[in-house]
């Protein structure tokens, strides 16, 4: 079992962005010198409730201030992006970290940044797949072609490529969606699981809906541990945590 923190960057009228953002970076570099393993960190738009908006240039500066912690997205919301682009400032993290970068993306769910966005969030499972397809033939040797509904590209050299061969760890942020975790699976690929699939009590199920899957596909999967986010809260006794948390969650999801 490895520890790790996971953080969209919640945002309060108290701080600046400024100091909200440093303040991050603070706990990075602290959690990285105590020895937690994994720092994962999620792309959010248009809200307070996360503000990191420019994910690859933040996670840079968590690069410079980690040593041996592997540092990740969870996630980089695909649609959004150029997935060439995704690629390369993936390729970039990888090399200025040492080679301790991993790539979480999902497609997305909220409307409100869709729509801020310009995207259409009933074509986001669809330009998912396709992004994602593109993304990882970037890190291929050689020049990329590509036909798609929504890329089209003719021979360009992708560069920088990636330390990882033959590329980051990716990992899909996946739902209870049996359809979701079916995909990753189909492309033996790792599924990040916290936030609504954790507080709903579902994550023994999805894990095992995954390992499934890919023992249905012929994919080997009993070596790989998957990473889950919970929240936790600590205090000297039960009872003190258990009274501090009262109301902290309603109060945490104010708009």
């Amino acid at each position: 079992m490895r520890f790790g923190m996971f953080d969209v960057i919640r945002w309060h009228e108290s701080m600046s962005g400024e100091e909200t953002l440093e303040n991050t970076l603070e706990q990075v570099e602290y959690a990285d010198k105590l020895g937690i393993q994994d720092i994962w960190l999620g792309e959010h738009h248009f809200s307070r409730h996360g503000i990191l908006s420019g994910i690859f240039s933040y996670m840079g500066a968590v690069a410079a201030r980690t040593k041996q912690a592997r540092i990740g997205t969870s996630i980089v919301i695909l649609p959004f992006h150029n997935p060439v682009q995704v690629a390369e400032e993936a390729a970039t993290i990888d090399i200025i970290s040492g080679g301790r970068f991993n790539l979480g993306v999902g497609a997305g769910y909220q409307a409100q940044e869709f729509h801020g966005m310009g995207v259409d969030i009933t074509q986001s499972r669809v330009m998912f797949k396709e992004y994602l397809e593109v993304l990882q033939k970037c890190w291929e040797e050689g020049y990329l072609n590509y036909s798609g509904e929504y890329v089209n590209i003719e021979n360009i050299w992708v560069i920088p490529k990636p330390i990882q061969k033959p590329g980051p760890p990716i990992y899909i942020a996946v739902s209870t969606s049996p359809e979701s975790v079916d995909y990753a699976a189909s492309q033996a690929i790792p599924i990040l699981v916290g936030g609504p699939t954790t507080t709903l009590g579902q994550t023994p199920r999805v894990v095992q809906m995954w390992h499934e899957r890919m023992e249905h596909y012929g994919h080997p999967h009993e070596h790989i541990d998957l990473p889950v986010s919970a929240s936790v809260y600590v205090a000297p006794t039960m009872e003190e945590a258990e009274n501090d948390i009262k109301g902290l969650e309603d109060k945490i999801n104010e708009e």
